[in-house]
């Protein structure tokens, strides 16, 4: 289904009238490191409330982490240990969301394999980062101890335990299609996401952003891909079938122009 965007109209308290106008991520100086920054000094804007209720607040740490074959856009933690990685994308072509998909399958696997010094030590090289993590938390209301962040952080990397936000200002039903493709596909253990955002600019240069979690009912909310020792592959649920999805099989369709409704015949939507 096309989405179609209505124009906010911005009323004050003096009954006078501003028409808002769309920002289209991409043009200009509104391209992916504009957005990376916006949610870097704004992670409020990102729903995670509505993906992952139990997660806290989102404390950024740094952008550009090197991490796999690639650098991870935006990384966040909670206080107690979460770890939330973004990548932000603008959604263009079918190279556009095969590379985030296989990306985020990269950085998860990348990041199951390190312990909390190696991960540490690959933050401190991206940008804006911290020299010690714990000194993020540590003043916040809901900190753990310097000892059970670190046992934290450690089991979530060892486990794959994640969540995974894949953002851009225009997801495709395509793309929508795909995420679905991996929620049927799933196993354990990394959450993932797809967040739209439309930006909104009014004549003094004020921003509205409207974050978006996309419906169920059309496309994934969350999807699960299981982790083990570094090696990802996306597994059926158990639903009395034996097939399994591999990476590369996944990879495969995702580099596909096809229809978004012919990689789901014969199943209810």
């Amino acid at each position: 289904m096309t989405r179609i965007y209505a124009r906010p109209i911005l009323v004050s308290r003096t009954n006078t009238r501003c028409e808002l106008e769309r920002i289209h991520l991409g043009a200009g100086t509104h391209d992916e490191a504009w957005l990376q920054a916006l949610i870097h000094d704004h992670p409020a804007i990102l729903p995670i409330a509505d993906i992952e209720p139990g997660f806290g607040d989102l404390l950024p740490v740094a952008r550009e982490v090197p991490c796999g074959h690639g650098f991870i856009d935006n990384l966040y933690l909670t206080p107690v240990g979460d770890i939330v990685l973004v990548e932000a994308k603008l959604w263009r072509n079918s190279q556009m969301r095969r590379e985030v998909v296989a990306q985020v399958l990269d950085y998860v696997a990348a990041l199951s394999k390190m312990g909390y010094e190696g991960f540490e030590a690959a933050i401190r090289r991206g940008n804006g980062a911290p020299e010690r993590l714990f000194d993020l938390v540590r003043d916040h209301p809901e900190a753990l101890s310097e000892a059970a962040f670190i046992d934290a952080v450690s089991n979530n990397l060892r486990r794959g335990r994640m969540l995974a936000v894949a953002l851009g200002d225009g997801i495709r039903t395509e793309t929508e299609a795909l995420a679905q493709f991996l929620q049927s596909h799933a196993g354990a253990h990394f959450t993932f996401a797809l967040v739209e955002l439309s930006v909104w600019q009014n004549a003094t240069g004020d921003l509205l952003v409207v974050p978006s979690t996309l419906a169920r009912t059309v496309m994934i909310e969350r999807g699960i891909v299981r982790v083990e020792h570094g090696a990802v592959s996306v597994h059926p649920r158990s639903t009395g079938r034996t097939a399994r999805t591999t990476v590369a099989q996944f990879i495969r369709f995702l580099g596909s122009d096809r229809p978004a409704r012919s990689a789901f015949a014969g199943r209810p939507p």
